[in-house]
């Protein structure tokens, strides 16, 4: 049996950008679907058996608690990917660093991406090895879901007290030193396949209003290096990552994400429909 072109566009979650890109492909008359873990039972290997190609987009649902069932299903699905070499966006590994603080962690100071300081917090003599503020954070999260901000080490230790017992029992929480920065603002930089687009986003947001974001025509080569050195660790060939410019004027990676961002709102940002390149 010959196999058709096939394109399975995989979501934990609902996605204005994975129905943008399923329309696309439609019109483009190649056949694709929209898989929702929750909501199908996907049968993988039929769907590889019968297909020419597999795509997936990988989108971890961090609304609390599904999240931490989503992650479950991800890591076997990811799992079934790796076994069948299915065609991806991008390896099947990298996604997991969309599940994993540490993992995430660990695999950028490997590397030498420049962190924020971090370890895994396991009694109260963990805070001994960083400077306050500290931020506290649970391993595997979203939207900011039992995150905190410690001044110092007896709210830090009363955050965490309050909190442990709301952890899945294989989560816990990271423990981050907070990173002064010199503008109230996180530079995005969004890469697809070797083009890349930097995002300046406020990082305080006002209450009900949605975070402001501009296009910076002109940065540093060297906020480029780290992008890319960020990226070819992780292996990333679609997503973003999140980085800050310190008050000592140094750089800082923050958060990396195997998975598109993009809203409705973005093409007039972008002057051009993101899913479009993807597509």
């Amino acid at each position: 049996m010959t196999k058709r072109p096939f394109i399975a566009i995989i979501t934990g979650s609902v996605s204005w950008s994975n129905n943008e890109l399923h329309r696309i492909l439609t019109e483009r008359k190649i056949e694709t679907q929209v898989f929702d873990l929750f909501n199908k039972r996907i049968r993988f290997y039929d769907i590889y058996h019968n297909s020419n190609f597999l795509i997936n987009r990988v989108f971890p649902n961090e609304l609390i608690p599904e999240y931490y069932s989503l992650i479950r299903e991800i890591s076997s699905l990811l799992d079934v990917f790796m076994q069948l070499n299915f065609t991806v966006l991008n390896p099947p590994p990298s996604y997991f660093f969309d599940i994993s603080k540490m993992r995430t962690f660990l695999q950028l100071m490997k590397f030498k991406v420049p962190l924020p300081k971090f370890r895994i917090y396991e009694n109260n003599d963990s805070f001994s090895e960083l400077s306050f503020p500290i931020i506290i954070k649970p391993n595997c999260s979203g939207k900011g879901y039992l995150t905190q901000i410690a001044e110092n080490k007896k709210d830090a230790a009363h955050f965490i007290s309050n909190n442990i017992s709301k952890l899945q029992p294989d989560n816990f929480f990271i423990i981050q030193e907070y990173v002064k920065s010199k503008e109230p603002t996180i530079l995005r930089v969004e890469k697809f396949g070797d083009f890349f687009t930097v995002l300046k986003i406020s990082s305080k947001p006002r209450k009900n209003t949605p975070e402001k974001q501009i296009i910076l025509r002109e940065y540093p080569n060297e906020l480029i290096d780290i992008a890319q050195m960020t990226f070819n660790c992780t292996n990333i060939n679609l997503g973003s990552v999140d980085i800050i410019v310190g008050a000592d004027n140094q750089y800082y990676v923050l958060d990396i994400n195997p998975t598109s961002r993009f809203e409705k709102e973005d093409i007039e940002l972008f002057n051009f429909n993101p899913m479009e390149v993807y597509a």
